[in-house]
């Protein structure tokens, strides 16, 4: 009860709070667009940019190789599942889209879990980070394959390719975090130096007024979740309970990290995007409904594991010590 009071008392979720607050209250209060665009850029960057210094300290060693293998099969195999179990109750199209979600990661989520480590003075390796970029297009390649297999659209094997490049690997969001985690990497110390006042001392401000932008888009979502299917609402919520279990198992038993490294690797595994795979594979999957995606992996999911979940992880990670 302690840890969850403590995580919903940081300033940080209560900014998240606020905003879900304000929204529901019918406040003229917004992010302009633009801004959000910039935080998201900026919070990609500093994470891309630790994970690549942190990296280029500990270097490639096989239990960092270990991870990444771990991660990307959780991330292929995620929406794999999911799509399957989707099938029962909906389409092709919105199978595939949320299926990806749930297969891939919030970054905010990881921010906020990042944040909750700090605080309680809990060490991590920044490395972890990589994982972000590393789950991201796994889980879309996943989606859109089943997409077209199922859909029975005619595309060979050339095409595929250039489809999966264009919609994946060379998507905003990928590109700047892989890109900002090689830069860290060449640049080392001396670069990290440079930039600490920029990836450091700004940061939480930055994480909070862009959890300010969640909540109140969080809460104009929030009507819709009337209008989602009882099926989708329960699977908002088992799903992301069943992952963080399996991140429990995997980050403990598996790659026997400890109780930080575990947490991170728990919340990346528990959490789902809301925001770059609805927004990447909208445009390739043009029938699906992205609203009811962004929905449910945002005001329920999100919402849940940043403000329930996180700390249960915890508490459960702590017993296994």
């Amino acid at each position: 009860m302690s840890l969850f009071i403590d995580n919903l008392l940081h300033p940080t979720i209560l900014f998240f709070i606020l905003g879900l607050v304000v929204s529901l209250l019918k406040s003229d209060l917004d992010v302009p667009d633009q801004i959000s665009k910039f935080l998201s850029i900026y919070l990609l960057m500093s994470i891309g940019l630790n994970s690549g210094y942190e990296l280029g300290v500990i270097g490639i060693s096989i239990s960092v190789a270990k991870f990444f293998v771990v991660c990307i099969l959780f991330a292929v195999l995620i929406p794999t599942i999911g799509y399957f179990t989707l099938r029962y109750k909906h389409n092709v199209a919105d199978s595939s889209l949320i299926a990806a979600c749930y297969g891939s990661v919030s970054a905010v989520t990881f921010l906020a879990a990042t944040s909750f480590l700090i605080d309680n003075e809990i060490k991590f390796d920044g490395y972890i980070t990589t994982a972000l970029g590393l789950m991201e297009f796994p889980a879309i390649i996943v989606g859109l394959i089943f997409y077209k297999l199922f859909t029975h659209a005619y595309i060979n094997k050339k095409q595929l390719v250039k489809y999966i490049i264009q919609h994946t690997l060379l998507d905003s969001s990928i590109v700047l975090l892989l890109g900002s985690i090689a830069i860290g990497y060449i640049s080392g110390m001396d670069g990290k130096e440079e930039m600490m006042p920029f990836i450091s001392n700004i940061f939480k401000g930055m994480l909070a007024l862009y959890l300010l932008d969640i909540g109140i888009k969080a809460g104009r979502h929030l009507p819709q979740i009337v209008n989602s299917s009882f099926f989708l609402i329960i699977f908002a919520i088992v799903v992301p309970i069943i992952n963080g279990i399996i991140g429990i198992l995997v980050s403990h038993f598996i790659l026997h990290f400890d109780i930080g490294n575990s947490l991170l690797v728990t919340m990346l595994f528990a959490s789902a995007s809301y925001l770059v795979v609805p927004s990447s594979m909208s445009i390739s999957i043009p029938d699906a409904n992205s609203n009811t995606a962004v929905t449910i992996t945002l005001v329920i999911t999100f919402t849940f594991n940043v403000l329930l979940a996180m700390p249960v992880y915890y508490f459960i990670l702590e017993k296994l010590q």
